[in-house]
């Protein structure tokens, strides 16, 4: 239900994977996006290359995104404190495209342990046949296969909980209090391909028990 925690004290334990705009300057990065052609044949996740396929892609942030690798027991406890001082840019990262060796350096793919309220998840969702998804999950929309597509889990600190909004502006006040405490918010993306190599089943629609 909007507005409300669905889990108190949730355990998310995932490698860091950075937004590219974090780290590109407020100027234009030289762009190196390329093309990959799709396989023949998708029916689902297990077909589509850790790349991703499309006609303008990172390949290397598909495959950061896409990796189910790392040792959990290495994981470091991380807090909303530390994630807001993360660089918002990353000295000799160019940008889309080129080696990310700078954003590995400063922490890009180690495994993190984050204690935090979950509430909301998102399955994504393109809600229109037509349109493709996420090059990294090689165009799977979300419309019929949300197995295939990347979950988004809006986790907010304890003291966001305290925020509270009114209805307004055709919104309800439950709406408006998501809105609100999401501004203060982390997103964890649950991918396909994690789902698959733990064998779990989770479209977003609803948290498993005890989790």
């Amino acid at each position: 239900m909007p507005g409300r925690a669905l889990s108190s004290s949730t355990l998310v334990v995932s490698p860091i994977c950075p937004s590219t705009k974090r780290h590109q300057k407020k100027k234009k990065s030289p762009a190196k996006k390329i093309a990959i052609t799709c396989p023949a044949v998708l029916n689902g996740i297990n077909d589509c290359p850790d790349t991703g396929c499309g006609k303008s892609l990172d390949p290397l942030l598909n495959q950061q995104k896409n990796s189910t690798q790392g040792d959990t027991d290495a994981a470091e406890n991380m807090t909303f404190t530390i994630f807001s001082k993360l660089p918002k840019i990353v000295p000799g990262y160019i940008g889309n495209g080129f080696p990310r060796d700078k954003l590995k350096e400063r922490g890009e793919g180690d495994m993190v342990r984050v204690v935090a309220w979950a509430i909301d998840s998102r399955p994504q969702n393109t809600r229109d046949k037509k349109k493709r998804g996420e090059s990294c999950n090689c165009g799977f929309n979300g419309v019929d296969d949300p197995e295939n597509t990347d979950v988004h889990i809006v986790l907010v600190s304890t003291p966001t909980l305290k925020l509270k909004a009114k209805a307004g502006q055709g919104k309800t006040a439950a709406f408006n209090t998501l809105k609100k405490r999401e501004a203060k918010s982390q997103t964890a993306e649950y991918t396909p391909r994690l789902r698959v190599a733990r064998n779990e089943e989770f479209d977003g629609s609803k948290f498993a028990p005890g989790v």
